[in-house]
């Protein structure tokens, strides 16, 4: 039985006062949370009953059902600062709403509206997309897209033990903000473009990254890679040298890369 607040006439009824339940003016940014409110009653309400409840509770967001394990059960939507807050609005709501004691209270659920929205299948669920899609969109490799969302340079969910799923959104906002990853693909990229694998790179690489600006609306990044890598790399950029009396080769990479200049507009 779903017996909401839409639709119902207030009448004077008798019993225990209305409750005036204004969120008070606290420093910093009252949000809304939905709470849901078993109480140990059990059965469906009268009308009256349900009258009542509503009549205690002016000017509130609130609707009564009975649970699946039939205990009576409030749906409110209260003001808070924070969650804390929230549980303790809604637990005086409730308690005073049906009349009852601290220790009625069978659960409470509760959460911000956005999530509940989300829940009911009510605000809209933003695109996903794999992470070999994000790689596409961005220009990288599928390694480099784990290896930011690991950096948290994005954000993903975890599908399963090995795969994500990305917002697509913010996957495109990332690509318009990035430099030309050919420049600067970061080691992983580097790594990829010359075909080495990384449990070949000594440890310790060193990556130094500087800005450059160009008056106030441009500017661009200057990268210096330096790793060590064991075994010979016939490669422009590398360095072959021989240690334990020439029994081992390892290739020394040095180099810089300069990005595209770039502007906020």
């Amino acid at each position: 039985m779903d017996c909401g607040t839409e639709g119902r006439k207030k009448r004077p009824r008798g019993g225990s006062p209305a409750l005036s339940l204004v969120a008070p003016h606290i420093a910093g940014e009252i949000m809304k949370f939905v709470a849901v409110v078993e109480v140990s009653r059990r059965g469906e309400l009268t009308v009256d009953e349900v009258g009542l409840v509503i009549d205690r509770l002016p000017g509130q967001d609130v609707s009564l059902i009975v649970s699946q394990r039939g205990y009576r059960t409030a749906r409110i939507v209260v003001d808070a600062e924070n969650i804390a807050a929230a549980a303790t609005h809604a637990l005086l709501a409730v308690q005073h709403g049906f009349g009852l004691g601290w220790d009625s209270v069978v659960s409470i659920d509760l959460m911000s509206e956005a999530e509940a929205k989300l829940r009911e299948g009510s605000a809209a669920v933003p695109e996903l997309v794999g992470a070999a899609e994000a790689a596409r969109l961005l220009g990288r490799s599928p390694q480099a897209v784990r290896q930011m969302i690991e950096d948290g340079r994005l954000s993903a969910y975890r599908v399963g033990d090995r795969s994500f799923a990305l917002v697509k959104s913010e996957v495109l906002a990332a690509a318009a903000r990035r430099t030309d990853w050919k420049s600067h693909p970061g080691l992983l990229g580097v790594l990829e473009e010359k075909d080495i694998s990384i449990d070949r790179v000594l440890p310790s690489p060193r990556i130094r990254i500087n800005i450059e600006n160009d008056g106030a609306r441009r500017a661009r990044t200057v990268a210096r890679y330096e790793f060590t890598v064991l075994g010979r790399y016939e490669d422009p950029e590398g360095k072959i040298v021989s240690i334990a009396e020439g029994q081992q080769e390892l290739t020394e990479f040095d180099f810089t890369r300069i990005g595209d200049w770039t502007s906020p507009d």
